[in-house]
């Protein structure tokens, strides 16, 4: 058992020291492509890619915010349409506001033992260290709390330097679609991440060669980021973890991810207005729930 002990110890340490390592993203504007519509097929077969009605819509509104519109996938949980707003700290590459609205399909389906936030907006102080938190939940165990929400508002402090750069949660994270065209091309990176509520350090580790990958007709010439979790249980028992980056363009943006429970591809790319963004998230939303939505009561 010792021995055991000892070879689980030395792969540790093997695996921490293998490779140069930078512990930051550079932000750069040049490679946000403002006005720009971003469509993503997803996949929750465990063994290969199946195309379903997964999709992800993200939309550059400017070099530091993004937009983006899904549906949760979480087998506990239908019927939830989710719209996602973005803004960015340029200087430290890390998300200084989020703004979520969760909207509950007429055919919903919720199962006990959730938690989930309906509409949320957390609002990130770097110069005081401090967040604002205003969120409204859900609790599957509580059925009231379905039509009325959970209200919880308040402030606290954090370390600027423990913040998660990513935060992965089953779906495409929006923040592979933003920080992950800052990463560095040839160095492995570490950052912390925040893996489904457990914080983290991680290593992005791009592959020495490029390589093609294709969907829905369209060929991508792409840099492989392979994401390893530095945990120990992680080595052991996570699933592989990675997303392929275009490369050709030099806007570095992500062509596939591939996470513990779905993996995601790039359908389609094409310029937008802002009007047309708008318009199209509500056709969107016309056609997820043709039935319409539950009215929520978010009382203060």
């Amino acid at each position: 058992m010792n021995k055991i002990w000892y070879v689980v110890v030395l792969i540790v340490l093997l695996c921490s020291c293998s490779s140069a390592v930078v512990e930051t993203v550079q932000y750069d504007a040049a490679k946000m492509d403002v006005g720009y519509f971003y469509e993503y097929h997803g996949s929750v077969h465990p063994h290969q890619f199946v195309e379903s009605d997964l999709k992800i819509y993200f939309y550059v509104i400017s070099d530091t915010r993004i937009e983006s519109l899904y549906a949760w996938t979480d087998t506990s949980v239908k019927g939830v349409l989710i719209e996602t707003s973005v803004a960015m700290d340029a200087d430290r590459c890390l998300k200084q506001v989020i703004s979520e609205r969760a909207y509950l399909a007429a055919q919903y389906k919720i199962s006990p033992f959730i938690k989930f936030d309906y509409k949320r907006e957390v609002v990130y102080d770097f110069s005081a260290q401090t967040v604002t938190k205003d969120e409204y939940w859900v609790n599957g165990n509580k059925p009231e709390t379905i039509l009325h929400p959970i209200h919880d508002k308040g402030v606290h402090s954090f370390q600027t330097d423990k913040l998660p750069v990513f935060e992965f949660f089953g779906d495409m994270p929006i923040d592979i679609f933003i920080a992950g065209r800052f990463l560095a091309e040839d160095t492995t990176s570490r950052l912390p991440i925040n893996d489904k509520g457990y914080i983290t350090d991680a290593s992005f580790m791009p592959h020495k060669t490029e390589e093609t990958f294709s969907y829905n007709s369209i060929d991508y010439s792409c840099k492989r980021f392979r994401i390893k979790n530095k945990s120990l249980l992680a080595l052991f028992f996570s699933k592989e973890t990675y997303f392929l980056r275009e490369s050709d363009s030099g806007l570095n943006y992500p062509v596939c991810f591939k996470g513990a429970d779905a993996e995601y591809r790039l359908a389609r790319r094409t310029a937008m207005k802002l009007e047309e963004w708008n318009a199209f998230k509500q056709t969107v939303k016309d056609e997820f729930s043709p039935e319409g939505y539950i009215d929520i009561v978010y009382e203060e």
